[in-house]
């Protein structure tokens, strides 16, 4: 009976044992790529800075291949620069935001902000013209209109306008 006894304790020991132990160190070793780049970094990596590392890794030329780039990112580099463009074309996409700062300022503050003049009181009115003539004034200082001929006859929208704005510098 103690046989019995004993093998029956054996077989629930078994039962309830912990697997074997075994090593996962091969997880941990280098892989070829990285024991090529320690090569040629000549590099201990244990305890190096972060920032060290980067740059040391970007001063090896690696094929490639070797980088992850997703599908937009590869079609982007088939698109033309803005150094493939020549400078009169830069040149009629770009904004002068100054100058288009100093044109929105001739207007009065209400027209500029789109809120009708209803909601302001004349007085406050008065100065927001006051300072739109002023600025008027010196953005047709700065920005002299180019002379063109007009016959006295002439009632075009263009030619009146000019007049206008003639007429607005002198007052």
């Amino acid at each position: 009976m103690d046989d019995e006894e004993a093998e029956a304790a054996a077989a629930e020991r078994r039962k309830y044992q912990a697997r074997p132990k075994t090593s996962n160190w091969e997880k941990y070793d280098k892989t070829k790529m990285e024991m090529l780049l320690d090569d040629r970094l000549n590099l201990d990596l244990v305890g190096a800075d972060y920032t060290s590392l980067l740059q040391a890794q970007a001063a090896v030329m690696l094929p490639e291949e070797a980088y992850f780039r997703f599908k937009d990112e590869q079609v982007a580099e088939n698109q033309p620069t803005p150094a493939d463009f020549d400078a009169d074309a830069i040149a009629l996409l770009s904004v002068n935001s100054h100058a288009v700062a100093s044109a929105l300022a001739t207007l009065p503050l209400h027209v500029q902000l789109n809120i009708d003049s209803r909601y302001f009181e004349r007085a406050l009115l008065d100065d927001f013209e006051l300072e739109a003539q002023s600025n008027l004034t010196k953005w047709n200082e700065a920005h002299p209109a180019p002379e063109v001929e007009r016959s006295a006859s002439c009632s075009c929208a263009s030619c009146s306008s000019g007049r206008r704005r003639v007429n607005s510098t002198n007052s």
